[in-house]
């Protein structure tokens, strides 16, 4: 699920919700515009590919960047099954 949240300045928050599964689904971004549809399944389908995390992490946040034409990333993972969550930044990495 894809939330826009509002900008402040140049700064703009939205908030990307999914839930790993083992086939993607491509009807979560059905009501997205063409260019966001196709952003977020194009990382949704760099993350189902990646064996590695971090580095699965680290070209979604190049790949936002982009995406958004912005300077700064930060992705907020939480894991239900362990009960933890993170920040992740380039500073992460």
């Amino acid at each position: 699920m894809y939330l826009p949240l509002g900008s402040d300045g140049n700064t703009h928050y939205c908030c990307y919700v999914s839930k790993h599964t083992e086939e993607p689904d491509s009807g979560a971004v059905a009501n997205r515009s063409a260019s966001v549809s196709s952003a977020i399944i194009n990382i949704s389908v760099d993350l189902h590919r990646s064996q590695d995390f971090t580095e699965a992490m680290k070209q979604t946040v190049k790949n936002i960047k982009g995406i958004c034409d912005s300077e700064i990333c930060a992705l907020f993972i939480v894991d239900k099954a362990n009960e933890t969550c993170e920040l992740i930044t380039e500073k992460w990495f």
